[in-house]
């Protein structure tokens, strides 16, 4: 058993900034930076996340976790879009548990995943507050399955 750092660069679809990540067992980081600037649009952006799993196995059973979150944001300063700002954070988190039996067998899984955008345009003088979240479970045994989530959302202006 060795410690091991694994880099990767990454792109995440809710800010379209490419991240570099490192991995060491049980933890994960990464950071991306980008700038622009050009006659179509100019805009600095950057972002962070931080993630921690923790599995356990006792004889045939198992159990595990893991916590993630990042926040990362823009601001446009040139161009059409000169002063648009957007700032994203999420948050996602689980634990699942079962047994070795003739394989790996998830029997019990819960899981969060939350997500927010504060924004304003230079054309408004407003802000937009958007967030969502998400709850879900699932038990399957061996003769049934029973699974289900709870989805809310909102967005104000202010």
């Amino acid at each position: 058993m060795g410690i091991y750092v694994y880099l990767a660069v990454e792109t995440f679809a809710w800010l379209y900034l490419g991240t570099v990540t490192a991995k060491v067992p049980g933890f994960k980081a990464g950071a991306g930076f980008a700038f622009q600037a050009d006659k179509e649009d100019s805009f600095i952006a950057a972002m962070m996340m931080l993630g921690w799993r923790y599995d356990v196995k006792l004889g045939i059973v198992y159990i595990g976790g893991y916590i993630e979150g990042g926040v990362g944001g823009e601001y446009h300063f040139a161009s059409a879009n000169k002063g648009n700002f957007e700032l994203d954070l999420y948050l996602k988190g689980g634990i699942k548990g079962g047994i070795w039996f003739f394989g790996k067998r998830d029997i019990i899984n819960f899981y969060l995943g939350a997500a927010g955008t504060l924004s304003r345009t230079a054309s408004s003088d407003k802000w937009k507050l958007a967030a969502s979240c998400e709850v879900g479970y699932s038990v399957s045994l061996f003769v049934a399955s029973i699974h289900g989530s709870v989805h809310a959302s909102f967005d104000t202006s202010f």
